[in-house]
């Protein structure tokens, strides 16, 4: 009885919009990029190491900025998936 309700809720919809977000999420993490402090104690002058953490900075604000836009595309095709299925399910 409890699985049949399971499986004619709303939450079943959930299933496809959290997988594909937790996959951007892991897929962003791993792009993100990093002077790691071996890095930073290879640079003789000090401009160097501040301009490389800049060059980062700037690039994962893009792929952050990239990450956005997938996640808003992701939960607006959620939404409008969920309101044209939940007219089938009565509360």
């Amino acid at each position: 009885m409890m699985t049949q309700y399971i499986h004619q809720t709303p939450a079943l919809y959930l299933e496809k919009p959290v997988t594909e977000i937790v996959n951007l999420n892991i897929k962003t993490i791993q792009k993100i990029n990093y002077l790691t402090p071996v890095e930073m104690l290879n640079y003789q002058n000090p401009e160097l190491v501040l301009e490389e953490n800049i060059a980062y900075f700037l690039n994962n604000g893009h792929k952050t900025l990239d990450y956005m836009d997938k996640m808003f595309l992701i939960m607006e095709d959620y939404w409008f998936n969920i309101s044209d299925n939940l007219e089938e399910f009565e509360v």
